[in-house]
């Protein structure tokens, strides 16, 4: 598995253009009608230990950028305010600070909308617009925000350099539309516009590329738009997504195979996944021809607004609830079908999960958790083999029917040494199949099972493990305190509902990207 770099604050610093000798400086936007926009956010976040969630995490001080859009919105970066405990905005060229508070965010975009306690200091101010058309390779763009390194507000000038998919680090998961700028990223002030000529917002800088120099991330247009259609209806859903794997067709005798006689176009359909809508209508060995009538290429990309994009592009300008087209081969017949794109419940956590503590259970010193892209980034690069069942429910899940009845995926993520426990570290890692003969469908339910010892024994059965692990229930009861009280477990166990479809996506992992 790839790791996504650990994301962190910045500002885009752009890099001025060249003005050759004899020509005149390049048209620069008037800033002061853009200036009085402009908010620079202060942050206090509450960062959660997922690697021992037992215990207290700590808190840590951010800064970044926001401006004022339509309706008395505050527009910003998600990762900005995330997990935050106390937000404060201060207007350009103001000492004052005012309390703002999260009214929407958008986990899979990287956006959120504030609002302050005192929507009072908003009047008068102008608000930015969206620029109506999308932006096009050598557009010359301008960063405003907050540099590290001084507190007054700082314009800079870039180009557009590359319009193309990436993932959106704040998620470690979505893959959108992003607008790279032929700029670098520095610490500073995520969440601030990028602007054109006619000071017309054209994206949000919000993140990074670790291994490229001179080159940054922004929120494009058609993202923010359909973030800020969806908040006009709460609550906030997200992007739609069809959960499903293709494959491309490149081969000429795999596309023989599956009847394809058109060339250059469709996908064939590898999985798709059991919790979502389109499982009733794509099946695995479909071949996908078109989207909205726009002609899926053998590599699956569409060829949209004169841009080469991976065909889900045409699903994600969609809003849950729309009705999507596709046509597609199916035994080699031709067919076209429709049907809406309903937002189901998905009981396996992709994303990064914020603005909530984790999940624990810790008994006899065995520490159970959900599986969450939250708890895979604690086990960093390991490549150790047993891993490989983490790993695997992890990328997997979705697609394995043998699972199709869980709402979590527990594992026993680590072992605090203790006699009673001491011949355990086999089943680390090892994800929880059976307590007690109870099925494990959730953390609860090894809560639940633990009070029902079967003859003096619990008995735990993992997945991938012929033996279970057993352990005296008396003993159990007498170590937990003294375990309790060796590592300083203050609260043996923190159980919630965490499954829930506004924080589900699927998508390739990618690295080097990090947020700002």
């Amino acid at each position: 598995m790839k790791h996504i770099a650990t994301y962190f604050l910045a500002i885009l610093t752009l890099t001025p253009l060249p003005i050759a000798h004899g020509q005149e400086p390049q048209h620069m936007p008037d800033t002061r009608e853009v200036m009085p926009a402009i908010f620079k956010v202060h942050a206090v976040a509450y960062r959660y230990d997922y690697q021992q969630p037992w215990q207290a995490g700590g808190s840590t001080t951010g800064s970044g950028s926001a401006f004022l859009i339509e309706d008395g919105m505050l527009l910003t970066c998600g990762h900005v305010v995330a997990d935050a405990i106390s937000i404060e905005v201060q207007p350009n060229g103001s000492s004052e600070r005012h309390p703002a508070r999260v009214r929407y965010m958008g986990y899979d975009a990287d956006l959120a909308i504030l609002e302050l306690e005192d929507p009072g200091v908003l009047e008068g101010l102008p608000a930015l617009e969206l620029e109506a058309r999308e932006s096009e390779l050598g557009d010359e763009v301008f960063a405003i925000g907050f540099p590290m390194g001084g507190t007054r507000l700082s314009l800079t000038r870039g180009i557009v350099s590359r319009l193309d998919h990436a993932v959106y680090a704040f998620s470690g998961v979505d893959q959108r539309l992003v607008m790279q700028i032929d700029a670098a990223i520095n610490p500073g002030n995520s969440g601030g516009p990028v602007v054109n000529r006619d000071n017309r917002v054209v994206g949000v800088a919000f993140q990074g590329i670790t291994r490229g120099q001179g080159l940054g991330y922004a929120v494009p247009v058609p993202v923010i738009r359909h973030f800020l259609a969806d908040v006009r209806n709460p609550p906030y859903r997200g992007v739609p997504q069809l959960h499903i794997q293709t494959f491309e067709l490149r081969n000429p005798e795999l596309r023989t195979a599956l009847g394809l006689e058109q060339p250059g176009v469709g996908v064939v359909v590898t999985a798709v996944s059991t919790f979502c809508t389109s499982a009733d209508y794509i099946r695995p060995g479909d071949v996908l021809l078109s989207i909205e009538k726009v002609a899926i290429q053998q590599d699956g990309t569409v060829l949209l607004e004169n841009h080469n994009l991976p065909f889900w592009e045409l699903v994600e300008r969609k809003q849950w609830g729309d009705t999507l087209t596709i046509e597609l081969l199916r035994h080699g017949e031709s067919l076209n079908i429709q049907f809406p794109l309903t937002p189901e419940p998905h009981p396996f956590l992709f994303r990064r999960i914020y603005d909530s503590p984790p999940e624990f259970l810790v008994a006899a010193g065995l520490a159970f958790v959900p599986i969450t892209r939250n708890h895979i980034v604690t086990l960093g690069n390991a490549s150790s083999d047993s891993l490989i069942p983490v790993f695997y429910y992890f990328q997997r899940a979705q697609f394995d029917p043998a699972v199709a009845h869980r709402r979590q995926l527990i594992t026993l993520a680590s072992i605090l040494p203790h006699r009673v426990n001491a011949h355990a570290e086999n089943f680390q890692h090892q994800i929880i199949k059976r307590v007690n003969q109870q099925d494990i469908l959730a953390l609860a339910d090894v809560q639940q099972a633990l009070e029902a010892p079967i003859d003096g024994f619990h008995i735990l059965e993992f997945e991938a493990m012929q033996m279970p692990l057993i352990l005296d229930a008396e003993t159990l009861a007498a170590a937990n305190a003294e375990i309790q009280q060796r590592y300083g477990i203050t609260h043996p166990y923190s159980i919630h509902d965490t499954a829930t479809s506004m924080r589900e996506s699927t998508g390739d992992v990618t690295s080097g990207e990090g947020h700002l």
